[in-house]
């Protein structure tokens, strides 16, 4: 597998986009998500089982089917997420944070982009539970029209157009944390299917308090299998059961995550 320098390029990628954070490395709560691997990665298994699902089910048949494996370790993972911050950590604090993107295209090469981040308030990597009394400082705004589902939808590939257009409809603007730029509003938009049930929020997976229990759209509703999904799944903070929008309420308090943030609260808002 090539490691290539950032590019433009027209063709078709799938990617993740993770945490690179030295401090994991003896966090244990990310060591047993990790198979009892010690990472610098945010959830890094859970990473290289998304990178493959999603190759296999983009490039599955026509003329992307290949002999190229899109297998990738959490060994090699780590290995080539360190080597491409080899000159970006000499001239940072070796404890610095940082947001990748790692984008798996059909031939094989993974082309990776990252920056510094700041930390993210009120955010955490490993809870123990689902909490509603804690403070939100985050939106999550309903989209005002259905998306329908497609393998875009599903997987998080290249084309990020049924995403975009939601966020758009929202008026939702980039939310990437920077120095010097305030965290004090944060905006999601929350998908929904032709069917009205939640789909999947744009840059995040979501959480909903339903008859008792916590719950998150299951595949079916059409949207990603997110890497701190499949966490919150396995240590059942959560299970999987469909969302009507209509059971939506103003102000509720709803949970997201992501690869990057980790979980954090925040409250819905209709219309």
């Amino acid at each position: 597998m090539a490691l290539e320098a950032s590019q433009a390029t027209d063709e078709r990628y799938v990617f993740t986009t993770l945490r690179y954070d030295p401090a994991l490395r003896q966090d244990n709560a990310n060591t047993a998500a990790s198979a009892g691997y010690q990472s610098p990665i945010y959830l890094v298994s859970q990473h290289c089982d998304r990178l493959q699902e999603a190759a296999e089910a983009l490039w599955s048949a026509g003329d992307h089917q290949s002999q190229t494996s899109h297998a990738l370790s959490p060994d090699q993972l780590v290995e080539t997420c360190t080597q491409h911050l080899a000159a970006l950590l000499d001239t940072h604090d070796q404890s610095a944070v940082f947001r990748m993107s790692l984008a798996l295209h059909s031939d094989g090469r993974l082309i990776i982009r990252s920056a510094s981040s700041v930390q993210s308030p009120g955010s955490c990597l490993f809870p123990a539970t689902l909490d509603t009394t804690l403070p939100t400082q985050w939106t999550a705004i309903l989209d005002s029209q259905a998306t329908a589902s497609s393998i875009a939808c599903s997987f998080k590939t290249s084309d990020r157009t049924a995403y975009d257009t939601a966020r758009e409809r929202a008026g939702v603007g980039s939310v990437i944390a920077r120095p010097g730029i305030t965290a004090a509003v944060q905006k999601e938009v929350l998908l929904f299917g032709p069917t009205g049930d939640i789909m999947d929020a744009s840059i995040t997976t979501p959480y909903f308090f339903q008859s008792g229990r916590w719950v998150t759209p299951p595949a079916s509703s059409g949207g990603q299998q997110g890497t701190t999904r499949r966490w919150a799944l396995s240590q059942h903070l959560c299970v999987e059961e469909a969302m009507s929008k209509d059971s939506l309420r103003d102000g509720e308090v709803i949970w997201l995550s992501n690869a990057f943030r980790g979980f954090f609260a925040a409250n819905v808002q209709l219309g």
